[in-house]
Parts: C-alpha cells; structure tokens; sequence
C-alpha cells in the first residue's frame, strides 16, 4: 500500500490532534504541518477552548493525550456552562 501524504494547516489544537491520530492510524500516512508563526513565542496566545465529551475530548482520548491535556488545562471558564466532562 502506498504512503498517505497529507499537509495540515495550522499548528493548533485541532491541526496537532488531527496530526496526532493520522499518525497513529494502521495506514502509512505521512503528516507535514505547516505553521505561519516563526515560533511558540511569536505572539500571545490565548482565549478558552470548549472541548465537548462527543467530539474534543473523544479525540484526545483516541489520540492517547488526554491525561496530557489534564495536566495544562484551564478550568477558568468551567463555571459559566454545565460540566459535560
């Protein structure tokens, strides 16, 4: 079988986790991610991300980095909507 060659861009949440599964997929898929800022420090980075059980959290469980995540979450915002974790 020939090797998957897939771009993705964008290096946040989404594009890394996408990157992550592909990677761990059975199929020989080959990832390059393509970034416009010159590094992690480029700019302030910021603002809250709502991951739902169905969907960003499933995703993070299948693609093994969910105790990761545990670990540098921000719970700041948990109390203005109903915890569905």
């Amino acid at each position: 079988m020939a090797s998957l060659n897939v771009a993705i861009v964008g290096a946040g949440p989404a594009g890394c986790t996408l990157a992550r599964l592909l990677q761990r997929s059975e199929a020989p898929i080959q990832v390059t991610i393509f970034e416009g800022e010159a590094s992690l420090d480029a700019r302030i980075q910021g603002g809250t991300l709502d991951l739902h059980t169905e969907t960003g959290i499933a995703a993070l469980r299948k693609a093994e980095l969910y105790d990761e995540f545990l670990k540098l979450a921000r719970f700041d915002a948990e109390g203005q909507w109903p915890n569905t974790c």
